[in-house]
């Protein structure tokens, strides 16, 4: 559910930008507080997530052997595939549009890590890649430290990655590649495993812990977070929205950390023990479209920028409209996507590695 809220609204936020470019009619929502730049939350929602994630699949890699390289390699299935799938076709789309590729970002793509930048920010093919660098070395941090067979990974995990989100706040180094390996960003993982560690804590006590405290804390960590979140509507996120700001400055990534990262870190906290607390049945359409949430992040600029194009053939011009048709049309394409291309992509990789 939490990964379904995600990716609507990172798809809701590139639909008002690009509303915004396309010179619709003026826009109810784009001119709504800051919710154009607010939007941007469902990022930072996906960062937290994936801490906690992380730190609920990774115990089972820890008694594994070879359990560092069995998590790298579902990892890497998980992401590379597709991902490259979709810069190829973003590729040849931009060739065909007389826009073509440069070879930094072929580089960031097939590399994932600024290694070739020193003091500008290079994206990927597909732009909102950028923030998959983020994942894959959140990623490797955790390879390191399965390699090495730490005992208390996850606590281990956690304090590494307060040290370099606090460090790289106040080094604030200027070559954008140092910037990466200490981004403040890395404070929204470090939330996720902290909400992950007290999952582990929580269900491994659960018997002994009190069933209405576990509730009321839940209701009152869902309420807070959100409240938080939504307060962040009144706050100019024009700066910390704007993916170029966070790459290349460790305070206004700092701030976003703090401003979004934090409130999302209490809501997913709150949600995930209500859940569990509950046991509340998830409605089935929206664990369908967190499923496809990789799928939808990668693919949902192709959608958006057709439909403006159709929008535009047929002669309208409401803002607000294609915002909403262009916001449900991108969700809505993610599902057969991940169903009929993601889907068996993954279950070919997984056959063709582990035989």
């Amino acid at each position: 559910m939490l990964r379904a809220f995600a990716v609507i609204l990172v798809i809701y936020n590139h639909s008002m930008i690009i509303g915004g470019d396309n010179k619709y009619a003026a826009s109810v929502q784009h001119n709504f507080l800051f919710l154009r730049h607010w939007t941007s939350i469902g990022l930072d929602l996906f960062f937290v997530i994936s801490g906690l994630i992380m730190t609920i699949v990774t115990k089972s890699y820890l008694k594994r052997p070879s359990g560092w390289f069995n998590f790298f390699l579902k990892r890497m299935l998980r992401i590379i595939p597709l991902y490259w799938l979709y810069s190829i076709i973003v590729y040849f789309e931009r060739y065909f549009l007389k826009h073509p590729v440069e070879h930094g970002e072929i580089a960031k793509t097939l590399l994932f890590f600024p290694v070739f930048a020193a003091k500008n920010a290079i994206y990927p093919i597909i732009g909102q890649g950028w923030s998959l660098t983020y994942e894959m070395y959140f990623y490797i941090l955790i390879v390191v430290l399965l390699f090495f067979k730490s005992k208390a990974i996850f606590r281990v995990l956690l304090v590494v990655l307060l040290i370099l989100a606090i460090g790289g706040y106040f080094i604030n180094p200027a070559n954008v590649s140092l910037k990466f390996v200490c981004t403040p960003i890395l404070l929204e993982f470090a939330l996720g495993v902290g909400v992950g560690i007290g999952y582990h804590y929580v269900t491994a006590h659960y018997q002994k812990l009190k069933l209405n405290t576990v509730k009321a804390l839940s209701i009152s960590a869902t309420i807070i977070g959100l409240a938080l979140m939504l307060g962040s509507l009144f706050y100019n996120s024009e700066y910390i929205s704007n993916p170029f700001y966070v790459l290349t400055d460790n305070t206004l990534a700092m701030s976003r950390s703090l401003i979004w990262g934090v409130p999302c870190s209490i809501f997913v906290f709150g949600l995930l023990f209500m859940e569990l607390s509950f046991n509340l049945q998830i409605p089935e359409l929206l664990i369908k479209i967190g499923d496809a949430s990789f799928s939808g992040y990668l693919t949902h600029i192709l959608v958006i920028i057709t439909v403006g194009k159709l929008y535009s053939k047929f002669g309208f011009n409401n803002g607000d409209v294609f915002i909403i048709i262009a916001s449900i049309l991108s969700v809505w394409a993610s599902l057969p996507l991940y169903q009929y291309i993601e889907k068996p992509l993954l279950n070919l990789s997984n056959k063709l590695v582990f035989k």
